[in-house]
């Protein structure tokens, strides 16, 4: 058997044509119907996920990008090219989402998805990717916190894989994650079970 290694995708909650539209990949895990109820489709990210572990490789979950239902209506226009960038238009309904998506994952992969782990965004100090501010980079990982341990306590998150150690983004992240006020219970501080960025340049 081959040793087991970690893979990380892209686009995990990117609405558009399943394949590699827009930003190079889309599930349409979310959709709303027409009363702004979910509607979840997990038949793509079952395939991703399916192949890694037939393959044993050990997912590291990218929660990212914003589904077209959840972004804002005033940037759902130009979603293709960057509306998929914002934070949600309603943080109960992205907390729902991460929730939903959890436990789909532990009823079909079961205790193993306990080795994985789950990293909220991709370089959100930069605006090719994100176009929210930290504080609300900030409001995001709070609310997805508490959706994932809601679930199983030893489920690990992490996050903010900025492009490079030390910078302004990051600094803001860890002082929000240690002693800040969490925007999704009120307390002091939030969880954090791995610290991530990206070694650039």
């Amino acid at each position: 058997m081959k040793t087991p290694y970690y893979v990380r995708n892209h686009n995990t909650f990117t609405s558009g044509n399943c394949l590699g539209y827009p930003s190079a990949g889309s599930t349409n895990i979310y959709i709303e119907d027409e009363s702004g109820n979910p509607i979840y489709n997990f038949d793509i990210i079952n395939q991703i996920y399916d192949n890694y572990i037939e393959n044993n490789f050990i997912p590291i979950v990218e929660l990212a990008f914003m589904p077209f239902d959840l972004v804002p209506n005033s940037y759902k226009s130009d979603y293709d090219l960057k509306g998929w960038k914002y934070p949600p238009n309603d943080y109960q309904k992205w907390y729902n989402l991460i929730r939903t998506f959890i436990i789909h994952l532990y009823e079909r992969y079961g205790k193993q998805i306990e080795n994985w782990y789950f990293e909220l965004w991709n370089e959100p100090d930069i605006t090719s990717y994100w176009l929210g501010s930290v504080e609300d980079y900030c409001k995001l990982y709070d609310y997805s916190v508490e959706a994932i341990k809601s679930v199983n306590q030893n489920l690990k998150i992490g996050g903010p894989a900025t492009t490079q150690a030390g910078q302004n983004f990051l600094n803001q992240f860890l002082q929000h994650v240690t002693s800040g006020t969490n925007y999704a219970n009120n307390q002091n501080g939030t969880q954090i079970d791995f610290i991530s960025f990206h070694s650039k340049g």
